[in-house]
């Protein structure tokens, strides 16, 4: 019984909300990364109400008989806060990676990311791996998986953090590149059903 009287306060404090245009957007700020992919000026930020993008200018692995073998391993971590709206929880819906490779015979790459949004909500995927010889436009999503109940946010932001890196593997006579072009991040605002303690 308690469980549904908080639900019907929640949900009429979001309708009151509603109808006097109170609700306040997701908030994205203080955006920052390291890392050999992405060096100081090469990455740009972009958030909306609900979503932000990053796009990349140099995060480039290389394979080749005329390249570092340093620049075979590329990785960016990135960190930024998320505020959701009093009331309100702050829910990673997916997180994608656009870019591109193009590897030679018996060569490969591979892009690889995790995210964890506060302590509660964690995610992670395969590699996405390619094999050559060919040329490949890449779509990565990640979606998040929860480990344990959700904190209140009670309106504070809290740190979105994204580790994501690029390899290219063969011999070192033969070629290959790839590139991260993207990242695209969605995070909605979830109506808090049970009040903090």
């Amino acid at each position: 019984m308690r469980n549904i009287n908080y639900m019907l306060i929640a949900l009429m404090a979001l309708m009151v909300g509603q109808a006097q245009g109170e609700i306040q957007p997701i908030v994205f700020s203080n955006p920052t990364y390291t890392g050999t992919g992405c060096p100081k000026g090469s990455v740009a930020f972009l958030a909306t109400e609900d979503a932000f993008t990053l796009t990349f200018s140099n995060y480039t692995a290389e394979l080749g008989a005329s390249v570092s073998p340093k620049l075979k391993f590329r990785y960016c971590n990135i960190q930024l806060w998320v505020t959701a709206p009093a009331g309100f929880n702050a829910e990673v819906e997916n997180i994608d990676y656009r870019g591109y490779t193009s590897v030679d015979n018996k060569t490969y790459s591979f892009v690889t990311s995790f995210f964890q949004l506060g302590s509660t909500q964690f995610g992670s995927s395969k590699a996405q791996f390619f094999k050559g010889p060919g040329e490949f436009d890449f779509f990565k999503t990640d979606k998040p998986y929860f480990t344990k109940k959700q904190s209140c946010s009670q309106g504070r932001a809290i740190p979105l953090s994204i580790f994501n890196s690029l390899t290219v593997v063969g011999d070192k006579q033969r070629n290959a590149v790839m590139t991260l072009d993207s990242i695209d991040g969605v995070v909605q605002a979830k109506l808090r059903l049970k009040p903090c303690f």
